[in-house]
C-alpha cells in the first residue's frame, strides 16, 4: 500500500475519491512504510487491542522519535497482553 497522500494535502474533490489506507492524518511516519500498513495487516490479522498497538509500534519503530521509545510501547502492550492472557488461566 502506497500511502502518497497525508490528510492536509487532499483538496475537497479528492477526498471522497481517497482510500482511506491510503491517507495519513498527522505526519508521514507509516508513509514512510512501504509493503505493509499497520492497519491493514491488524485487521487482516484480527488481533486483539494490545497485540495491535504492539504491531503498530514496532512497525513504526524509529520513523517517529526515537525507536527506542516505540519499542519500549510496544512491549508495553505485550505485556499487557501477557496480563490478560493469565488472568484467564
Amino acid at each position: 500500500m502506497n500511502m502518497s497522500k497525508r490528510i492536509n494535502d487532499i483538496t475537497p474533490n479528492e477526498w471522497s475519491k481517497s482510500k482511506a489506507t491510503e491517507i495519513q492524518v498527522g505526519g508521514d511516519h507509516y508513509a514512510k512504510q512501504k509493503e505493509y500498513q499497520p492497519a491493514e495487516l491488524i485487521q487482516k490479522l484480527k488481533l486483539s487491542w494490545c497485540k495491535s498497538n504492539a504491531i503498530k509500534y514496532i512497525l513504526r519503530a524509529g520513523n517517529k522519535g526515537l525507536a527506542s521509545e516505540d519499542i519500549k510501547k510496544a512491549i508495553h502492550y505485550l505485556e499487557l497482553e501477557l496480563e490478560i492472557e493469565t488472568e484467564k488461566t
